[in-house]
């Protein structure tokens, strides 16, 4: 699979951070949910830093693609 920007990697990726979000939401108001809650901070962060190594990737890609046109 590649990881250009709009991949299914890419948006699997948007798609788990916007689950995560809505999570995060539901237990926002529940009592005793602190815990809870600081998981799915911490999971977004991990997905957040594979998300932007997948756009890193893509951009060093398409430099390297530009530099080879030119």
């Amino acid at each position: 699979m590649t990881t250009e920007v709009g991949t299914q990697g890419c948006l699997g990726l948007m798609r788990c951070k916007q689950h995560l979000e809505e999570a995060l939401l539901a237990v926002e108001d529940v009592d005793s949910t602190e815990q809870i809650q600081a998981q799915l901070l911490a999971i977004h962060s991990e997905v957040e830093a594979m998300h932007e190594s997948l756009r890193r990737r893509a951009r060093e890609r398409m430099a390297a693609a530009m530099n080879t046109v030119g």
